[in-house]
């Protein structure tokens, strides 16, 4: 059984094209789970439009009895589902027609994938500048992330994911409402070794001034809570995640190079930032280094 989830929140202008190509796909969804946060404009009424032409489809659709941010309603929305293998989904975005076929083929293919996410093609309007930058991986049609300090930020944004229910109901065991749904699944399937990537651009991501997600770091303090988001994930994983000797040892290690990133950055120490670079194993990406380093040079004349 496929689902398709989605939480929705004053969608009107985007999401008929979003509902058109999952209605379309060439291989159509079971079900489409929609949860509202009380929307404000039309969106429930489209949604609703949707439900009665595509009635093959079995829709659910509800509506939270108060606005409760986009965390917690997508966590309403995956409790709501059935689906062995569901997909996450934003109500802005268009999925290319073979989206579900081909990830659903490859999670029939190998039982071990908790979760596949794919590439995606961004394309920007209402002077959007919050540009998407992701860590490329060329000549691999299937990339397994094998190494611990991919696992605090997901590479791909949730609305890529395909998860399997077994990783589903993990998430709902462990969840921490502090934290992104996508982030927590990824973490969950990243330690269990069990995350992967259909390199291939299977969704037009959509870019504009009201995204969740568009929250784009553009101050010093921005940039610490930033770095203490991260340091707050890492604790999570020490104490309410299964590790192992080897993953709880990294995961320390990793947290006490964060503090110390946290406090070189907001003292504006750019030589023992740079000293610090030789844990940088632990930083899940290079282009982290670049930017703290654009911070720290850049308000260095501030106290």
């Amino acid at each position: 059984m496929i689902s398709v989830v989605m939480a929705t929140y004053n969608g009107e202008k985007f999401i008929k094209e979003q509902l058109d190509s999952i209605c379309n796909q060439t291989m159509l969804p079971d079900e489409i789970v929609i949860q509202d946060d009380i929307s404000k404009d039309g969106t429930l009424k489209i949604v609703r439009e949707y439900k009665e032409k595509f009635n093959s489809i079995k829709w659910k659709i509800e509506k939270n009895l108060e606005n409760v941010g986009y965390k917690v309603n997508f966590y309403n929305a995956i409790c709501n589902s059935n689906g062995d293998f569901i997909f996450l989904c934003d109500q802005d975005d268009i999925w290319k027609k073979d989206k579900i076929e081909k990830m659903v083929k490859i999670m029939q293919d190998d039982e071990n994938i908790l979760l596949l996410m794919s590439s995606f093609e961004p394309f920007y309007q209402e002077n959007c500048k919050n540009k998407i930058h992701t860590e490329k991986y060329f000549g691999k049609k299937i990339v397994k992330f094998k190494n611990l300090n991919h696992c605090i930020n997901t590479p791909r944004p949730g609305c890529t994911f395909c998860c399997r229910r077994n990783l589903i109901e993990k998430y709902k065991k462990l969840v921490n409402f502090k934290i992104p749904h996508d982030n927590f699944l990824w973490q969950i399937a990243s330690i269990n070794n069990n995350a992967y990537l259909l390199n291939e651009k299977l969704i037009l991501y959509r870019r504009h001034a009201n995204n969740a997600s568009n929250n784009k770091v553009n101050s010093m303090n921005k940039r610490l809570q930033a770095i203490n988001t991260q340091i707050y994930e890492l604790q999570n994983i020490i104490e309410s995640f299964d590790l192992n000797t080897e993953q709880k040892n990294y995961f320390e290690c990793q947290m006490k190079i964060f503090e110390t990133r946290y406090n070189l950055v907001k003292n504006h120490d750019l030589i023992k930032y740079l000293g610090l670079l030789k844990n940088i194993k632990y930083f899940y990406n290079i282009r982290l280094v670049f930017s703290d380093i654009y911070y720290i040079i850049k308000y260095r004349g501030e106290k």
